[in-house]
């Protein structure tokens, strides 16, 4: 009787690991599921910790830290358990969902177990320092600590006293009950697959390696940059922004890991979706609007970096990188018809992506920059709004502004102006009123009137489209010369912004105009080098003017 009813309750849980693999959910609802399930442990930890979370000081860590740190601990155990099992990766993170009510565990044991006194949930400090002390460290926790392997299994199992074992779960009983039922739930699911309880082992140590870096995750970094083993030593320490501070950080140093396991777990869902990603990142574009930002960046007159001024600085790189792809994205989809004409090798018409997964994509892509750009700074937050906001009129309907001549090209403009003045606003002691106005007049017309040429190539899908670009309007020879002739006047335009601009740079100056009409002209016309051309000449223009670097290497 017991052994069929333990058949049947195998048979069962089988059949519901099956049916959880298997789930018809997209990523967007898995993901909206996980963070609310976070959302509601936030909530019920309230009442379990004494700490208000639904203070507005505390938006922060509800919304963004605490979301980042459950995804990086889930993120890593998923790809453990795809290597671990060799399963599909999105059935191992369907199946992982199941796995996330779990963590509602600890603020309702906390609750029932210290009837009602407060049990605070935080990192633990470091009480050593040192790679080698740290991985030294790393192995006690695992196996030694109070809640380690070993120690846990020696006083479980009657070999130490009683009250070492109640002292095991004299802080935060629910944390370690809501840790330990996710590693033995995911163990078990390894276990299930492999059928080999040495890879069950392997996966149960590594998860605990994992933990232990959650655990000490923001002072493991103190003791890397050599920074007291404090909470303080997140406070007040960017030079550029000192709002960037503890939540922020944290939340953006997880961001860099989940990156990185999303671009693992991408790869192994279908590398061949990842790599016509990459190749329609169209990199010369990308690089003018990060060689923007930067150059924004050396406008403000930094004074040195430090770590945390470099890892804003990522953040901030990480939302324009996004919010390109967005425009990518948002552009593809209303290109569609010219593409198959002119660019057929791109992911839509060639079938390499669906149209499904772009919109969920460029969805992605849209609310990570916005994320990222909301850490960097306020002001740098608005200028990555705007920006996205130009590139969707740009390319969609009822006003698709890439339909007129000039004005398509100013959307460009506006695009390079926002990341100069992005840059420049990403230190926090400065504003808008404090950027040189000439500056975005300079650029506004300089780009307008030499970007002409990205249209070159689109000739064919753009006259179906009828986006009456100069290529469309004068034909293919007429067209490559209005826009040789376009670009020239731009170089030629710069003693009208900058009559001050010192006069050995003339001769520079001149014979822009020439190569970069030739450029445009050639038989072998490539739009990299143009735009190559494009951002070096207005760099070369605002460093010899607005602020020299002999001046700043004499300072």
């Amino acid at each position: 009787m017991m052994l069929s009813l333990l058949k049947k309750s195998w048979s069962l849980l089988l059949s519901f690991i099956e049916k959880a693999e298997n789930e018809s959910i997209g990523f967007g609802a898995w993901f909206i599921t996980f963070i609310f399930i976070v959302f509601i442990r936030n909530f019920l930890e309230a009442f379990s910790s004494g700490f208000n979370f639904l203070s507005p000081q505390s938006w922060s860590f509800f919304f963004l830290h605490s979301v980042a740190s459950y995804l990086f601990i889930f993120g890593a155990f998923i790809l453990i358990s795809h290597f671990l099992t060799g399963q599909r990766i999105e059935k191992v993170s369907k199946a992982s969902l199941w796995l996330a009510p779990w963590i509602l565990a600890a603020p309702v044991f906390d609750l029932v177990f210290s009837r009602g006194k407060d049990i605070a949930v935080r990192y633990s400090e470091l009480p050593f320092s040192g790679l080698s002390d740290i991985l030294i460290g790393c192995y006690n926790f695992i196996f030694f600590a109070p809640n380690g392997l070993l120690r846990f299994a020696n006083q479980f199992w009657g070999w130490g006293n009683a009250e070492a074992f109640n002292s095991l779960f004299s802080h935060s009983f629910g944390v370690r009950i809501e840790v330990g039922l996710v590693i033995l739930g995911a163990m078990f699911y390894v276990f299930l697959k492999t059928k080999n309880i040495w890879r069950s082992i392997l996966f149960l140590l590594i998860a605990r390696a994992i933990m232990f870096v959650a655990e000490f995750f923001p002072y493991l970094i103190t003791a890397w940059l050599g920074l007291p083993n404090e909470s303080s030593s997140f406070h007040n320490v960017s030079k550029i922004n000192p709002d960037f501070s503890w939540n922020f950080i944290l939340f953006s140093l997880y961001f860099l890991f989940i990156v990185i396991f999303a671009a693992i777990w991408f790869w192994r869902y279908d590398k061949n979706k990842l790599l016509a990603l990459a190749k329609n990142v169209r990199p010369e574009r990308l690089a003018l609007y990060l060689g923007a930002f930067y150059y924004g960046i050396y406008l403000a007159g930094p004074n040195g970096f430090n770590f945390f001024d470099i890892l804003l600085i990522i953040i901030a790189s990480l939302a324009i990188f996004f919010s390109w792809l967005f425009a990518v994205g948002s552009n593809d989809l209303a290109d569609e018809g010219g593409d198959r004409i002119s660019k057929a090798y791109r992911p839509l018409p060639s079938g390499q992506l669906s149209h499904s997964e772009v919109k969920s994509l460029n969805l992605i892509f849209r609310v990570a920059s916005y994320i990222c750009a909301l850490m960097a700074g306020y002001a740098f937050f608005i200028t990555i709004l705007i920006r996205s906001a130009i590139s969707y009129i740009y390319s969609n309907y009822p006003f698709r502004l890439k339909k007129y001549p000039f004005i398509s090209t100013f959307c460009i403009a506006s695009g390079v102006t926002l990341g100069v003045l992005g840059g420049f606003l990403l230190f926090s002691d400065k504003t808008i009123f404090d950027f040189p106005a000439r500056t975005i007049l300079f650029l506004l017309v300089f780009f307008t009137l030499g970007m002409n040429f990205i249209h070159i190539k689109d000739r064919e899908g753009d006259k179906k489209e009828e986006v009456w670009t100069l290529p469309v309007i004068f034909g293919e020879v007429g067209g490559k010369l209005a826009c040789g002739f376009c670009l020239a006047a731009a170089f030629l335009a710069v003693p009208f912004f900058y009559p001050d601009i010192p006069g050995f740079s003339i001769p520079i100056f001149l014979l822009m105009p020439l190569v970069g009409f030739w450029l445009i002209n050639k038989k072998s016309f490539k739009e990299w080098q143009a735009i190559v051309l494009c951002g070096v000449f207005a760099a070369l223009v605002i460093l010899f003017t607005e602020q020299p670097l002999w001046h700043l290497i004499w300072k």
